[in-house]
């Protein structure tokens, strides 16, 4: 592990929104008894593929990739994880199935799974919460399958910006600000693309005031219901070829 451990500061007023809800103030309490509270630079390894797993991570705030690398040092992005997030819900006493490093500047909270386990005991909904999570990740793993298998360029980068800007009880017409910290090269591997065709993408998007760029790390949405649209296929669906623009990275390998 990377990261460093912080003395005091910002962790003593931290909520983890999970465990929230569902511990009265005596589970809380002995929730953030059993955590501690660690940071993690741009770039940093927070945990490596194939090192031992003991802890349950949770970003507080920031963003991480988690990568998968083969033998000969070939890797593909498998997720992004956002602030609230759990960074990997392996089984507990099993080594990281994945390379989970930080994309910007991060905070972090750890917890003893052991700890955890005990807490769990005596507040059953814990265990029902991390359930949840789970079955959440496997809908999202057949929805990235279905993107990556069957969708156009068009509709993965959709999809992707939607995924950092989720709905709100604000009308979609609002302006909408994501800070996106990775670079085009990473968004293209992990959606299967070239960066070429992330960035004509980007432009795109941005011509035709679906988007605006003030800077690379910060997209504003303009018009979400637009966006919307070209995530599920449905923009500018009449005449479209059936084969045009789907699944770059299968007809063009990447």
């Amino acid at each position: 592990m990377t990261f460093r451990l912080i003395e005091g500061g910002w962790s003593s007023s931290l909520v983890f929104p999970l465990f929230d809800s569902i511990l009265d103030r005596t589970g809380k309490r002995q929730f953030q008894r059993l955590i501690t509270f660690a940071e993690a630079e741009r770039g940093k390894v927070i945990a490596e593929q194939g090192e031992p797993g003991r802890e349950l991570l949770m970003l507080a705030d920031g963003v991480v990739r988690l990568w998968k690398a083969l033998p000969d040092d070939r890797r593909q992005i498998v997720a992004f994880r956002a602030a609230g997030d759990l960074i990997s819900l392996h089984r507990p006493d099993t080594p990281w199935p994945v390379t989970a490093q930080a994309v910007s500047a991060c905070r972090l909270l750890k917890a003893d799974w052991n700890a955890l386990r005990r807490l769990a005991n005596r507040y059953p909904a814990m265990d029902r919460a991390l359930f949840d999570v789970a079955s959440d990740e496997i809908a999202g793993l057949q929805d990235r399958l279905l993107m990556l298998g069957r969708k156009t360029v068009e509709e993965k980068l959709a999809s992707f910006i939607l995924e950092f800007c989720p709905p709100s009880a604000v009308p979609s017409s609002v302006s909408r600000d994501i800070h996106l910290p990775m670079r085009r090269g990473e968004i293209a591997e992990f959606l299967g693309l070239t960066m070429e065709s992330v960035s004509r993408e980007f432009s795109r998007l941005k011509r035709e005031r679906i988007i605006a760029i003030p800077r690379p790390s910060r997209i504003v949405l303009l018009d979400r219901p637009a966006l919307e649209a070209t995530a599920q296929g449905s923009h500018g669906l009449a005449g479209r070829r059936p084969w045009a623009n789907t699944s770059e990275g299968l007809s063009k390998g990447g």
